[in-house]
């Protein structure tokens, strides 16, 4: 797989084939193809790219803070140690991502839809999942304080070695599974959700 700097990328074309690097400040594209990739010391901060299709996609070691993926699809990406604070991927549709050492504070997932979506060692502190459908999503090893789960649908999701202390919605949590640890964490949001006070 050839490398390629982000500079010499047609976005209006298909992506496919190449491993990019680069680095742009608000990059604006609309219905970027990327098949059968890889995303290497790629800095994208802040701009857009529009109801973007990823499919076979690896992101390593890439800073996409503030980016908005908004509406856009995602299959079989696997993205490592990478910084996606602040990224929005409201209503877009995620199946079979990995997740792993992901900084990914703030991120915006509401309304997005998750199938078979594994997150490992992530920092997910205030990340936004409201009305987001989750279904085999794991989380494993993350914190997620202060993130938001309102109108969250659950299925088979569980929350192992988690932080989800302060969490807001407690109740689009059900159905989830957790374990005793992130248990703990979780307490005072049920206990307050529950109307009961902890003295």
């Amino acid at each position: 797989m050839g490398t390629v700097d982000l500079a010499d990328v047609d976005l209006e074309q298909l992506v496919t084939g190449v491993s990019v690097r680069g680095d742009a400040d608000e990059l604006h594209a609309e219905d970027v193809e990327v098949v059968a990739a890889r995303f290497a010391d790629l800095r994208l901060i802040g701009g857009r790219l529009g109801r973007a299709r990823f499919t076979d996609l690896e992101v390593e070691a890439c800073d996409l803070s503030g980016l908005d993926l908004g509406e856009a699809q995602w299959q079989r990406v696997a993205v490592g140690e990478s910084r996606l604070a602040g990224v929005s991927l409201a209503g877009a549709g995620l199946r079979d991502v990995a997740f792993t050492q992901v900084r990914g504070a703030r991120l915006d997932a509401r309304f997005a839809t998750l199938r078979a979506v594994r997150f490992t060692g992530c920092d997910l502190t205030e990340a936004d999942l409201t009305a987001a459908s989750l279904d085999g999503v794991e989380f494993v090893d993350c914190r997620l304080a202060q993130a938001r789960f309102a109108q969250a649908t659950l299925v088979r999701t569980s929350f192992t070695g988690c932080d989800l202390s302060a969490v807001q919605g407690v109740t689009g949590l059900r159905d989830g599974v957790v374990d005793a640890a992130t248990l703990t964490t979780l307490a005072p949001a049920l206990a307050a959700a529950a109307g009961i006070a902890v003295r």
